[in-house]
């Protein structure tokens, strides 16, 4: 976990957004093969949506969860809900950052105005939750 923690956080320091570095990391770790893949469907949730909304790191974590959990088949249903494990990862990070919207987690950094060195701990501390939540329920 903590490695794909420090790998979201490379990522991330290399210009992409906070969403796209955590399903990233998450993708590579699994070994799917093309990580660009995955990761282009989480660019539209770059910086709350482009509207400051829930933080990327957050909504990301949810993706990199389905890439693990999700269903293989349409027909598939799948042992665990997705949903119920993203819960727990929402939970956490919520409890841990006191907020969950982007705009919010900014307004905590020291310098609202430059949070991306901010973003940087909520990439790492995120990505390697929700690793550690993925281990736990495959």
């Amino acid at each position: 976990a903590v490695k794909a923690g420090k790998r979201a956080l490379e990522i991330f320091e290399s210009g992409v957004c906070c969403s796209e570095a955590v399903v990233y990391a998450i993708a590579e770790t699994k070994e799917l093969g093309n990580a660009i893949l995955y990761t282009k469907m989480s660019s539209g949730l770059c910086g709350g949506m482009g509207l400051e909304l829930a933080c990327g790191v957050l909504t990301g974590g949810a993706c990199a969860i389905g890439l693990y959990l999700g269903r293989n088949s349409l027909e598939e249903v799948p042992a665990v809900k997705c949903s119920t494990i993203s819960k727990h990862f929402a939970a956490a990070f919520t409890e841990h950052y006191s907020a969950s919207n982007c705009s919010d987690l900014k307004a905590q950094a020291p310098n609202p105005a430059q949070s991306r060195p901010y973003c940087k701990a909520i990439v790492e501390w995120g990505t390697a939750k929700v690793a550690e939540i993925i281990n736990q329920n495959i």
